[in-house]
């Protein structure tokens, strides 16, 4: 088992490394798949609104076309300037690039100029042609080349310049470098302005940018690009919008209003970002919610992520790493032995890891990549079945050769077998001549090699065990398997009679019958049913301890009891109380228990309140109760108390037709793939089974641990406890056995008697009615001649123990033929010998009447 284990989780972390290998070379599907879940996760989140503080004005086709199409004059974007300003906006962005003047009206940008310098809070915005990565700082902020930068009277006149570039994976650079100096983007720097922060209030250290706010610092986490990840709000319709031209309108009617009715414009403290959103004039992207969203959208939600703390922050490469190591070493753990609920798990795993993964992006904005985590746990469960299969494979490889071997050696051994016996007929068929003592003895030896060889390859061929066809069927009543025709089909049918009744029940039978599942069978299926069932073995603690775990002490009542302590019949109170070993009670204790039978109460131990409780008892004992209370050794009160019903259990040997049924019972509830060998078959049915149930379901379990140990799924006769391979080949060959004894015997008269003892207590008539059969198959085997017959049963020269077989083969065969009359017809002779087969095994019945007949015709008789 051990070896096994250590293979098992070798391959596992060989697994574990091939996957991690596997995923760094296909980075770039990963990655894919990380962001194909991502997407997921945000669909299941749905949309949330943005930050109000946050608006777009933007230029739409219809406000381009009604205002003389694109490019538009720069006095538009004066006048919508001027209007934001005096409407109240805290800050204003421009996600459009003026990097050049308009040549045909240059006043136009002179006003626009003057309009955004006099404004104050203009962001005016450019972009980079490249970006390339920076190797110094933390974080490397990237260096920006080919700057695309408004034109310089505008530069000059806008409170700040950021630029407008996005990084590849829809992320925003929150500096570009451009020589000497750091250009921030146009996000960060118009929330800046919009919330009057200085310069100084906002600082990168370490990959954290923290913001001075009203007198706290919020902080946000960047990559090692300098870069701030994205949480998506949703799509458009989760952007605060106005057109321009809808804006211009409504703050021409706002502006005209009287003073006395006119409140605060609705733009009145908000950032506002400017920009186009029209189809073939501006940048769309693809996002988790729309294939095309505006690139304007973009800068406002890092807007709302940095306003809100809720920028993204993704999980380093280890701890994707540490991860998937850990995850792939819980799935070896998971398989290391049965199969199907380790495929369970290990989907529970997968399930379980998503779900870790959302509730970390939905609760704390924290990005886990698990798509590398879920392809190792494919991986290694992947590797690990084809392990294990590989391993059933080699097993049953050996199996099958060990098998093949087996039936090659018995096909050899029965053809020489084949030889002796035709050997054997050839000195019969000369009646002056005996067989020789050597030939009889080699030909017994190969019938027992034979014997062993065919148990040995019953024992590689797994089976399903059968039982003889019946009419019954099946059952399972609350935990008790049985077949309706058998004898426990007559104790439940009685149980269901009584069972919703409160009244009393004992139960009786021997050791391990099931006498505590009877009783809770009979809970279950009563109308307390939902309460507690509460079991106490009373032969298992002395009197004292007994009264106090049944009734309960106080504190102080005893050394020990430093607290007060319910019995079992107040945890039991409206439930049912199993008292089991009940007869080993004393005549004290039996008198405490009739009261609470009778009257419902009782006193805790050292406690003078009285208690009344409502409880069903079932007692149980596999003494005989009624003598017991003939010997004064059980009350007779408490015992006709207890006895309103009576239940005898039958022994497992009354059961027989039961025995598969538990067996197949006992392998689904431990192993469902275990199976049994031919042999382990007959065995089990064939054995006495003196510990009953509980004896068959230690040895199941036993023989499932030792077969998974060596990786087989099915019970061989090895894995059963020694004294059934001990006994397997006796069991499996009875009538070889029992000659074989007899003869060790001598055939001495206390032989029949000694031999059945050997056999494990097998009756003494039966071991006689085994050998009388032999005799008959011998003696018709040797061609009705006495004398070779006595050698082959005797097996020895030895001239006495051959006159005791001759004595009792003639004693047998002159009973066989007692109604053989030649003036009588044979039908009638066979028909008046009926009694001569009664106790004889049914494999003899042929020679018996092979035997009459044959004496009916006159082919042989009786000596003397």
């Amino acid at each position: 088992m051990k070896q096994y284990l250590s293979k098992h989780y070798f391959v596992g972390v060989a697994a574990i490394v091939v996957a991690l290998l596997l995923a760094h070379l296909a980075y770039d599907i990963f990655s894919g798949a990380n962001s194909a879940l991502l997407r997921q996760f945000y669909g299941v989140r749905g949309e949330q609104p943005l930050d109000s503080s946050i608006v777009i004005v933007y230029f739409g086709n219809e406000d381009i076309a009604a205002l003389g199409g694109y490019p538009l004059k720069r006095n538009y974007y004066a006048l919508l300037v001027s209007a934001l300003h005096e409407a109240g906006a805290s800050a204003v962005g421009f996600d459009i690039a003026f990097t050049n003047p308009d040549r045909e009206h240059p006043e136009f940008d002179n006003v626009f100029a003057t309009v955004v310098k006099s404004s104050g809070n203009v962001v005016m915005s450019g972009y980079f042609g490249s970006l390339e990565d920076s190797e110094t700082g933390s974080p490397s902020f990237p260096i920006g080349s080919q700057p695309e930068l408004p034109f310089s009277e505008l530069r000059s006149s806008a409170a700040s310049i950021a630029h407008t570039n996005l990084g590849e994976r829809l992320s925003v650079p929150l500096y570009v470098k451009n020589g000497t100096e750091m250009v921030p983007a146009l996000s960060l720097e118009l929330l800046r302005l919009g919330l009057q922060l200085n310069k100084e209030d906002v600082a990168v250290k370490d990959n954290t940018l923290s913001l001075l706010m009203k007198g706290t610092t919020r902080t946000i986490t960047c990559n090692d690009e300098g870069e701030a990840l994205l949480s998506f709000s949703g799509g458009t319709s989760s952007l605060h919008t106005i057109s321009a031209l809808r804006f211009l309108q409504e703050f021409d009617e706002w502006k005209t209003a009287s003073a006395q009715t006119k409140l605060p414009h609705p733009l009145h403290g908000k950032m506002a970002l400017i920009g186009i959103i029209a189809e073939g004039k501006s940048t769309f992207v693809q996002t988790p919610f729309e294939n095309q969203f505006p690139s304007i959208g973009i800068h406002a939600i890092v807007m709302d992520n940095l306003l809100r703390g809720t920028t993204p922050i993704q999980a380093s490469t280890m701890t994707e790493i540490f991860l998937a190591v850990a995850a792939g070493l819980l799935v070896v753990w998971l398989l290391r032995k049965n199969l199907l609920f380790g495929l369970a798990g290990v989907a529970l795993l997968c399930v379980a890891v998503i779900v870790f993964a959302y509730s970390l992006f939905v609760l704390s904005s924290f990005i886990l990549p698990v798509a590398v985590t879920l392809f190792t746990l494919v991986v290694v469960s992947v590797g690990l079945i084809l392990h294990k299969q590989l391993q059933v494979q080699s097993k049953l490889s050996i199996i099958e050769i060990e098998q093949r071997n087996a039936e090659r050696i018995l096909q050899e051994k029965e053809l020489h077998l084949q030889k002796l016996e035709l050997q054997l007929q050839s000195s019969l068929q000369e009646r002056t001549k005996q067989p020789s003592v050597e030939l009889l003895q080699e030909i017994n030896r190969y019938k027992q090699e034979i014997g062993k060889l065919q148990s040995q390859v019953e024992d590689l061929k797994p089976t399903q065990l059968q039982v003889e066809p019946t009419e019954s069927t099946a059952e399972n009543f609350h935990g008790i398997v049985y077949q309706t025709s058998g004898a426990m089909g007559e104790v439940v049918n009685f149980l269901k009679k009584f069972a919703t009744t409160d009244a009393s029940v004992l139960i009786l039978g021997e050791s391990g019958t099931g006498k505590e599942m009877v009783a809770k069978a009979i809970h279950l299926a009563s109308n307390r049913k939902e309460k507690s069932f509460v079991a106490v073995n009373c032969g298992a603690l002395t009197e004292t301890l007994l009264e106090s775990e049944l009734f309960g002490h106080e504190k102080g009542a005893f050394t020990g009891a430093v607290k007060e302590r319910a019995g079992r019949f107040e945890l039991a109170n409206e439930g049912t109380i199993f008292l089991d070993e009940i007869a080993e009670t004393s005549e004290a204790f039996q008198v405490k228990l009739l009261r609470v039978l009778q009257e419902g109460t009782f006193e805790r131990v050292g406690g003078t309140q009285t208690r009344n409780v409502n409880v069903r008892v079932i007692a149980a004992t596999n003494r005989d109760i009624k003598q017991e209370v003939k010997e004064k050794r059980f009350r007779e009160d408490l015992f006709y108390r207890l006895n309103v019903f009576t239940v005898t259990l039958p022994a497992l040997r009354e059961r027989q037709q039961d025995i598969a049924l538990l067996v197949e019972h006992f392998l689904k509830s431990d192993a469902t793939e275990m199976t049994l060998s031919a042999s382990v078959s007959k065995l089990l049915l064939q054995h006495e089974w003196k510990g009953n149930v509980r004896e068959l379901l230690s040895v199941i379990r036993h023989a499932i641990v030792l077969a998974q140990a060596e990786g087989r799924s099915f019970i061989r006769i090895k894995d059963l406890p020694k004294e059934f391979a001990d006994s397997s080949f006796s069991s499996l060959d009875i009538e070889e056995q029992i000659l074989e004894l007899l003869r060790s015997k001598q055939f001495s008269r206390s032989a029949i008697s000694e031999t059945a003892d050997e056999l494990g207590g097998m009756n003494r008539g039966t071991v006689a009615e085994y050998f009388r059969g032999t005799c008959f198959k011998v003696f018709c085997e040797s061609g009705w001649n006495l004398e070779s017959a006595v050698v082959i049963i005797s097996g020895t020269e030895d001239k006495a123990v051959q006159e005791k077989v001759r004595k009792k083969l003639t004693e047998y065969l002159s009973n066989a033929i007692e109604f053989v009359d030649s003036a009588k017809p044979l039908e009638e002779i066979l028909a008046q010998s009926k009694p001569k087969y009664k106790n004889l095994s049914q494999r003899y019945h042929q020679f018996l009447d092979a035997l009459i007949t044959s004496s009916y015709q006159g082919r042989w008789k009786t000596p003397g």
